[in-house]
């Protein structure tokens, strides 16, 4: 809960006290004739809280009122079990007061630190605490050694777990006839919350799911808390930190200890779940952001390791698919970019190796493995006369 300095020139004064689930406010109304009000019972447990609120018009000089707040078992006066009660007057040489009073052992407790008797700015009263509430800039009350039986205290912590009603008191003590209405400077509103479930925190009299990522106890936490180590949580699920985890992860996505999933690159990918760390795709493969897998290069194309896209082959050489380079083309062929294999040179053409296209022998040379070698076929004609001529000289 926020507490709120007091100043004269706003003129507002707020007191808090926790105790139903609603944000709504009721406004108190004092009878004109009794000059008191008194809710019916409400029910109440001694894990709520009970809040209310005065919103102050005019300095409160000479004024006597009581705010009280009563406890009962069930809807009867008979099962009565104390009260807290909030006496404030600043009539000259008075003294506020503030009480508590347990039913047990007819003990009543006083509040040990003065600074708590001012009317106060804002407060919180919460039964099952060692203070049991809290005023003025976070001052807490004690009633420990505040009783006037020794077992004061005790009787009340033992009462606090029968606790199932509460009724609201207010009461103007001043004679109306002196021309004092306490309307006139206050107007009082109250309301009862219920202690929020795991997974919420408690936010101006409601209960708020905590967003993804984050968990509460629940109860009267006014803040949520990150999970730790990257972990998640569903919105309003998370109760403890043991609740977080390391949230699976899409295919094509991996774990960053602070940013949650995040998408692999292009020319990475990942199998999703809790991994860690992108894989680099092999080269002859390629990928997109965010991909579960690699994919083999086409026909024609190549890649490097880590490629987000495969490049078409150059102009002499051919690729069959999944290359990481392209092959050249071998002599007597040649091939255009992106070719998927390479050509025969057509007769009478030549081209040495990772050729992209055939040169033209000239008309006084032939082909002869491969090259424009008419002077190897002239000398092979001249040794085939030869070999004629000896056959005929030994011929008879």
């Amino acid at each position: 809960m926020r507490f709120l300095k007091y100043s004269w020139t706003t003129h507002v004064l707020i007191f808090s006290l926790i105790i139903a689930q609603t944000s709504g406010w009721t406004e108190i109304s004092l009878d004109e004739d009794t000059e008191q009000f008194e809710t019916s019972y409400l029910d109440f447990t001694a894990n709520q809280r009970i809040e209310f609120r005065l919103i102050q018009y005019l300095e409160a000089i000479d004024m006597d009122f009581d705010l009280v707040f009563k406890f009962f078992e069930s809807d009867s006066r008979s099962t009565y079990l104390g009260e807290l009660m909030f006496n404030w007057n600043t009539k000259t040489e008075r003294q506020s007061i503030i009480s508590l009073y347990e039913s047990t052992g007819l003990s009543f407790c006083y509040a040990s630190d003065t600074a708590l008797l001012d009317i106060p700015q804002e407060g919180l009263i919460e039964l099952g605490t060692e203070y049991l509430y809290t005023m003025n800039d976070m001052r807490q009350g004690d009633y420990k050694n505040g009783c006037d039986r020794t077992t004061g205290w005790g009787n009340w912590r033992s009462l606090e777990a029968r606790i199932q009603k509460v009724v609201v008191k207010l009461e103007d003590l001043r004679n109306s006839d002196s021309g004092y209405e306490l309307s006139e400077h206050f107007t009082i509103e109250y309301r009862l919350v219920q202690p929020c479930e795991g997974g919420k925190y408690y936010s101006d009299g409601s209960c708020v799911p905590c967003s993804a990522g984050f968990y509460s106890p629940g109860g009267y936490t006014e803040t949520c808390t990150l999970c730790p180590d990257g972990k998640s949580v569903p919105r309003g699920e998370g109760t403890s930190a043991a609740d977080c985890y390391l949230e699976s992860c899409e295919a094509g996505q991996v774990r960053d200890a602070s940013l949650g999933c995040v998408d692999c690159v292009g020319g990475t990918y990942s199998a999703g779940g809790a991994q860690a760390t992108c894989m680099p795709c092999a080269g002859g493969t390629f990928s997109a952001s965010k991909s579960a897998e690699c994919t083999a290069c086409p026909p024609g194309t190549s890649s490097p390791a880590n490629a987000a896209q495969c490049a078409p082959c150059a102009a002499g050489s051919y690729s069959t698919g999944g290359a990481a380079e392209c092959d050249l083309c071998a002599k007597l062929h040649f091939s255009a970019a992106g070719a998927e294999e390479c050509c025969h040179c057509p007769e009478g053409q030549t081209s040495t190796e990772g050729s992209a296209t055939c040169e033209q022998c000239s008309s006084d040379k032939i082909l002869a493995d491969g090259s424009c070698s008419g002077v190897l076929q002239t000398v092979g004609n001249i040794h085939l006369l030869i070999a004629a001529l000896v056959l005929l000289f030994y011929i008879p």
